[in-house]
């Protein structure tokens, strides 16, 4: 109980009632009802708050979301999108993504798993990368994805074996340029260039 924010003094007191024994069970329950509709109100309180940034964060989101074609358009007109197990379209990131980029030349690179395989994701894309002469590269989704991404755009760029470069048996000199739209950014893979492969 004490875990769920319950004053110490109110166990105090239940703990005494407790000891006091059966007489008391009213009074413990009086007790456990004060605290239920404590607790009931705290999480009307944080939800609300909740509800609110929400608001703030679909309302961000969408005026974000909506200036990709601008963000897009100086890379070129071929893109190849990456994402994972489909919770992108889930949301519906999937539709507003491409209703967006309507005008643009997509490939796609799905079912990139966590901690994502050198074979078959990052040689699938850079197989598309090289075959359609891909601009840049969108990659929507968490850190796997984008890991997944970088692995791809350096690869793309590169003559030889990919692993060559994961393994830094040969330093990347290029890249494809990568934009992404994070929707899970607990990994900090968009902050720098390292990526983890398996």
């Amino acid at each position: 109980m004490r875990q769920a924010g319950i004053e110490i003094e109110m166990l105090l007191e239940y703990f005494d009632l407790l000891e006091q024994g059966k007489q008391t069970v009213a009074a413990r329950k009086e007790l456990l009802l004060e605290q239920q509709e404590k607790l009931l109100d705290q999480q009307r309180k944080i939800q609300e708050t909740l509800d609110r940034l929400q608001m703030k964060i679909d309302i961000y989101s969408e005026i974000v979301i909506s200036q990709l074609p601008e963000v897009m358009a100086p890379f070129g007109k071929k893109i190849l999108m990456t994402y994972g197990g489909g919770s992108i379209k889930k949301i519906g990131l999937y539709d507003k993504v491409k209703e967006l980029l309507k005008d643009f030349e997509i490939y796609e690179l799905s079912d990139i798993q966590p901690n994502p395989k050198y074979d078959p994701s990052v040689l699938d894309g850079v197989k598309i990368c090289k075959e359609n002469d891909i601009d840049v590269i969108l990659a929507v989704g968490g850190g796997s994805v984008l890991d997944c991404s970088k692995a791809i755009a350096t690869g793309a760029k590169y003559n030889g074996d990919p692993w060559d470069l994961i393994s830094y048996k040969v330093k990347a000199t290029a890249s494809t340029p990568i934009v992404d739209i994070m929707t899970l950014a607990a990994t900090g893979s968009e902050y720098d260039c390292a990526f983890i492969m398996r």
